[in-house]
C-alpha cells in the first residue's frame, strides 16, 4: 500500500468506530431518488480551479511516489465486507447539471449493510459510477475519489471533471469511480422534509436575523426534522461505515485492490479506509489534510477565532482598496468583545 500525502499526514488517532467520524451530508429538502430516476434540485460541483490542483498531485499515481503509514487489518472487518458477490450491472447515468460530456461514464448500485454489525439485515443501496481505462492493456486497476464535503456528491460530475484533465497516464491505467457516499443524493439519501428555503437557512446564513437564540432554536428544530424523517438512517451514516463501503464497491468490481484520491474531508474518509484495510490499499493521495482530533465540533468551534484572528487584515485590505471594492475607507473598531476565549477550551495538536 503506498500512500503519498499533500500538506500534512493525519493518520494518527483516526476514529474508526464510526459515530467519532459521522458525516455531515448536506440537509435535504425531501424525498428519496434512484437511479435512473430524474435529478431534483442543484448539486454540489468541485470548481474547475480545485480540479486543476488535483490533476497535478494525482500524477503522483502514475509515477509511483508513496510512503507506508499504516499497520495491520481487522479481520472481522474483511469478513463483513469481503463476502459480497463480484457482480455489478452498469446502466446509464444521471444527467450532468453541468452539461459535461459522460466519456462513456456507466452507473450501477451495489447493495451493502446498513449496520455492518449485522450484515444479514437491512440493505442500502450505493450508487457508483465508471469510466473504464482507456488502454486495456497497461490497466492497473481502479480509482476512487471523494471530493470532501462531508456530503459532497461524488457520482457523476466529479469523474466526468477530472477525466477531462488528469494526466493520460491516469487516464490509461485506471478505471475511474465515482460513488454518492451513504446519505447523499443518489446513495440511499437522507431527508430532512426540509422546502427549499429551509434547507438554504439551515446552512447560510450563519446566524439567523433575530440573533444567536433564534440561530439555536431554529437548529434545533431541523435537528428534530432530519430525526422524525431519517432516524432509521442517521446513526448508520459515518466515517467508518462509508469506508467499509468502499471496501464492498471493491469487492464488487472484482478488485483486490483499490487506489484513492480524498480531498478536504476526503483525506479522513481515505486515512480511515486506509487504517481499516490496509492490505487493500494501493495508491492514495491526501490532499489538503483534515485533523482527525478535529471532526467535527472542535474545527467549527476554530472557524469563529480564525475569523477573529485574520478579520482586521482583511478590513485593512478592504480599507485599502475602497476604490475597488467600495466597502469603505476606514477601519472601524468593533464594539463586540473578541472570542479568543476559545483558546483555552480547544487544545492545538
Amino acid at each position: 500500500m503506498g500512500v503519498y500525502t499533500l500538506r500534512r499526514s493525519f493518520v494518527h488517532g483516526a476514529d474508526h468506530r464510526g459515530q467519532g467520524g459521522a458525516n455531515m451530508s448536506s440537509v435535504r429538502t425531501g424525498g428519496s431518488r434512484r437511479l435512473g430516476q430524474s435529478r431534483v434540485g442543484a448539486a454540489a460541483v468541485l470548481p474547475r480551479s480545485r480540479c486543476r490542483a488535483v490533476w497535478r498531485a494525482a500524477a503522483v499515481l502514475a509515477m509511483g511516489m508513496v510512503c507506508w503509514v499504516f499497520g495491520a487489518s481487522s479481520p472481522a472487518l474483511a469478513a463483513v465486507t469481503g463476502g459480497f458477490p463480484a457482480r455489478v450491472s452498469w446502466t446509464a447515468c444521471p444527467s450532468s447539471p453541468s452539461g459535461l460530456p459522460d466519456f462513456g461514464q456507466q452507473c450501477a448500485t451495489v447493495p451493502v449493510p446498513l449496520d455492518y454489525r449485522h450484515p444479514a439485515a437491512r440493505r442500502i443501496a450505493i450508487a457508483i459510477s465508471r469510466i473504464a481505462a482507456r488502454d486495456p492493456a497497461v490497466r492497473h486497476g481502479i480509482l476512487l475519489f471523494n471530493p470532501g464535503g462531508p456530503g459532497v456528491p461524488g457520482l457523476v460530475d466529479f469523474p466526468r471533471e477530472l477525466e477531462e484533465g488528469l494526466p493520460q497516464a491516469i487516464l490509461d491505467r485506471y478505471d475511474i469511480i465515482g460513488f454518492d457516499p451513504r446519505g447523499v443524493e443518489y446513495s440511499s439519501p437522507v431527508s430532512c422534509g426540509l422546502t427549499p428555503q429551509q434547507a438554504a437557512e439551515a446552512i447560510l446564513p450563519l446566524m439567523q436575523p433575530a440573533g444567536f437564540r433564534a440561530t439555536v432554536a431554529f437548529e434545533r428544530w431541523v435537528a428534530g426534522r432530519c430525526a422524525a424523517t431519517s432516524g432509521a438512517l442517521l446513526p448508520y451514516i459515518t466515517t467508518a461505515n462509508t469506508a467499509r463501503d468502499m471496501d464492498a464497491i471493491r469487492a464488487a468490481l472484482g478488485e483486490p485492490k483499490l487506489s484513492y484520491y480524498g480531498g478536504s474531508y476526503g483525506t479522513y474518509l481515505g486515512a480511515v479506509y486506509a487504517s481499516l484495510f490496509p492490505d487493500r490499499t494501493d495508491r492514495v493521495i491526501l490532499d489538503s489534510s483534515v485533523g482527525p482530533h478535529y471532526v467535527w465540533r472542535a474545527a467549527f468551534r476554530l472557524v469563529g477565532l480564525g475569523g477573529d484572528l485574520r478579520f482586521p487584515d482583511f478590513a485593512a485590505f478592504a480599507a485599502a482598496n475602497d476604490a475597488t471594492y467600495h466597502l469603505g475607507r476606514h477601519r472601524r473598531p468593533s464594539s463586540r468583545p473578541t472570542t479568543g476565549s476559545c483558546t483555552g477550551s480547544i487544545r492545538i495538536r
